[in-house]
């Protein structure tokens, strides 16, 4: 029903349009007058029946239109304008322009309606460019749990870990909640480490002499004393700044397992040479300084 309506609509519109190009014609050819040459009454004559025939094509057109008007079909009842049709009545001349404004709004809303109809399944085949159906899938960043793991999952990494290093001892402890844990590390004879961790994640450590107590007057582990040796002072200040080198919390078991191997290479704290200068000592000092890529030792003035 709504196809035939569009159809005869459309029809009603060309024969408008036919008529008003034949009332313009008709206009158009009084206006030019009788231009030919030749007798006057023959002219007149030839005149009369040229624009005769000009009036009955715009009968004819009118005609037509009567036609296509006829079967139009009638409204069941009023358009609902709504407050919109007040907008006509307004006395104020700016106020009476705005109801042709707003038809024009809807004219133009109704076209990039229709536009985008035709747009969407096309955008839809295209499987290879980003369409709006994958922008709405936003990538979410990975979810850190590292600081939040499991104590039993955690004691047996470290364990792990610990068992592959020759002459290194880990033992754990939770005096502060199940969630954070202190590590002792003894690193044969040389020196110790106490590492604190939250769930996988390294917060804190600090590095003795082998020879100096680790424990306060009181039975607990000792976290925050620096050592009394100015040797084990420097590898605390390496350390520090090595754990926040090796901060991973996407990939805390490779990240702790490259720290605890970094702590590993001081081993050979005091045997083994500078690999810049070549010497044991430097003022009075070992190589406290191991590299973070080759983990090379060397002296405090020969990193730089």
């Amino acid at each position: 029903m709504a196809e035939k309506t569009v159809e005869s609509l459309s029809k009603a519109l060309d024969c408008v349009q036919q008529l008003r190009t034949s009332v313009c014609d008709v206009f158009r050819y009084m206006t030019e007058g009788n231009s030919e040459s030749g007798d006057d009454d023959t002219q007149r004559k030839q005149y009369v029946i040229n624009l005769k025939e000009t009036l009955n094509t715009v009968t004819r057109r009118l005609h037509d239109v009567e036609e296509s008007v006829n079967k139009l079909s009638v409204p069941s009842g009023a358009f609902q304008l709504g407050n919109t049709g007040f907008l006509s009545l307004d006395p104020t001349l700016d106020m009476q322009v705005l109801y042709g404004r707003l038809l024009d709004s809807y004219k133009w809303t109704e076209k990039v309606r229709d536009y985008s109809a035709f747009a969407v399944p096309i955008w839809a085949q295209n499987g290879v460019k980003r369409s709006q159906q994958t922008a709405l899938v936003r990538k979410r960043r990975m979810a850190q749990t590292s600081h939040c793991q499991p104590p039993q999952h955690v004691d047996a990494i470290l364990k792990t870990i610990g068992g592959t290093f020759n002459g290194m001892q880990l033992s754990i402890s939770r005096p502060y909640g199940t969630n954070s844990a202190v590590v002792q590390v003894d690193l044969d004879h040389v020196l110790k480490a106490v590492i604190t961790f939250k769930g996988l994640l390294i917060e804190w450590v600090l590095i003795r002499g082998y020879d100096e107590p680790m424990l306060t007057e009181d039975g607990r582990v000792d976290l925050w004393t620096p050592s009394d040796y100015h040797v084990f002072r420097k590898v605390s200040e390496n350390a520090q700044a090595a754990m926040v080198h090796y901060y991973g919390p996407l990939y805390p078991e490779f990240s702790l397992r490259s720290y605890l191997t970094w702590i590993y290479s001081y081993m050979k704290l005091f045997s083994e040479p500078c690999v810049k200068c070549g010497s044991r000592l430097l003022n009075a000092m070992p190589p406290t300084w191991r590299d973070l890529k080759t983990l090379q030792p060397y002296h405090e003035d020969c990193k730089s």
